[in-house]
């Protein structure tokens, strides 16, 4: 018990405590079984929102028993194995606008610029080529939800206000563009996302109602752009550190795709040291870092009695550093990836069970896709010392925006070193900063 009678994630009243757990049997045992260990109450509901707005975030992880099972289905057939074929186009398509508006050799905001670039991603894989401003408005929301959520009576009225006209807004936004897409009759290239959607049937001659439409395609655009713009900044933060990381991948680009061209699609397994750097970085800093469940009845956690309406934590971040699994667990080597293939209840940056995320797919895809393209063509490192701390503000993040430099390969002759990086961050990773340092002299 970490808690007595007050909730800590969930924002559940009444909630009759909180516990934490740990480990691959009682991890099993409560992301497996959704009837006893339910999703928390959704925050719009919470803040009491008005009940439109409720409903844009009434998407998949506020569904319970058969309709759950149902939908996750159905979106599995957007989000499957054939997610990352069928979405490259776009990707590359937002990779070329997000380069276009780079400015290289100037300092520039790492984290605000991997949102830039995920938003026209994103924005074109959910909602097409008409996307950008759609998705710019749904990131607006968001960030308008979180700050109405870190307010407190005196002040939250005039950020309420603000919340409720960006809602409505968007509201109207999206169903402007399911019409549009519904009355198309002929598609330029791939279909989107959300016209995709639109089309799938539920069962025979039956698809999903426009408000269920809307909440999805809210959800899917936030839960494919806000955690792989995170990720992207904890990974560039991380090669910020290591020059010869970054000049040993763009030899392993260059192997790999000899006439200097990437391919719209590829298979993952064709960069593995990228791969590593990828899936080593999320084992360290996931995004996703603490997960919630709420127990909707008594229930047993490894014989442990737990009452209803109890939270539940769980941290891939503390589970991905179990020195069980993991050899210096502390310690970033993307080398270890090779042959290694922990257990799933050991490794899981995109959740695990019935609740994992239909689109890690997708968004695995998505940062090696983007990766490979910029390391390729940039050398991205800290513009000067930078001592960096961490928070939990529904992802794990940086607290402030590191400041980078993109500089082209042909210029910086991949050799720079650039600032280093210290604080709190730095003991997150532990052993980056030698490990860099004895790579820089």
């Amino acid at each position: 018990m970490i808690s007595e009678d007050q909730s800590i994630f969930s924002g559940a009243r009444p909630c009759s405590g909180v516990v934490a757990v740990f480990g691959e049997p009682a991890l099993r045992q409560v992301m497996t079984d959704p009837d006893v260990f339910g999703m928390p109450i959704s925050k719009a509901k919470s803040l009491s929102l008005p009940p439109s707005l409720q409903r844009l975030n009434a998407g998949l992880f506020t569904m319970t028993g058969e309709q759950h099972r149902s939908r996750q289905q159905l979106l599995l057939r957007l989000l499957g194995r054939q997610s990352a074929p069928d979405n490259c186009d776009a990707i590359v398509g937002g990779w070329f606008a997000f380069r276009d508006e780079l400015r290289p050799e100037q300092d520039v905001s790492l984290l605000s610029e991997m949102r830039r670039l995920i938003l026209n991603i994103s924005g074109r894989v959910i909602f097409g080529d008409a996307g950008l401003g759609l998705g710019r408005l749904i990131q607006t929301y968001f960030d308008d939800r979180r700050k109405f959520s870190g307010t407190d009576g005196s002040t939250g009225l005039p950020v309420r206000r603000e919340l409720v006209r960006t809602g409505l807004r968007l509201d109207g936004m999206l169903r402007a563009r399911l019409a549009e897409l519904c009355a198309e009759r002929a598609f330029n290239g791939q279909e989107c996302m959300f016209a995709r959607l639109s089309k799938l049937e539920i069962s025979s001659g039956e698809f999903l109602a426009d408000d269920e439409l809307i909440a999805h395609g809210n959800v899917l655009f936030m839960s494919s752009s806000e955690p792989v713009a995170v990720a992207l900044t904890w990974i560039l933060l991380l090669l910020s550190q290591r020059p010869d990381l970054r000049r040993a991948i763009r030899q392993e680009l260059r192997t790999a795709f000899n006439d200097g061209t990437i391919p719209h699609y590829f298979s993952e397994a064709q960069l593995p040291l990228l791969n590593g750097v990828v899936k080593e970085t999320l084992r360290l800093l996931p995004p996703n870092a603490i997960m919630v469940r709420l127990t909707t009845r008594e229930g047993q956690v490894l014989r442990h009695q737990l009452p209803a309406s109890c939270e539940v934590v769980l941290s891939p971040y503390v589970a991905h550093r179990d020195a069980q699994t993991y050899i210096e667990p502390d310690r970033f080597d993307p080398g270890r990836w090779r042959d290694f293939n922990p257990s799933p209840y050991s490794y899981f940056p995109f959740g695990i069970g019935t609740r994992y995320c239909l689109g890690k797919q997708l968004a695995s895809f998505t940062l090696i896709s983007v990766l490979a393209r910029m390391l390729s063509e940039y050398d991205i490192f800290l513009s000067l010392d930078q001592s960096i701390d961490w928070k939990m503000d529904i992802t794990l993040m940086p607290s402030s925006d590191p400041m980078v430099r993109f500089v082209p390969v042909t210029v910086s002759n991949e050799v720079c070193i650039g600032g280093h990086l210290s604080g709190p961050v730095e003991a997150l990773v532990n052993g980056v900063a030698a490990i860099s340092s004895a790579s820089s002299r």
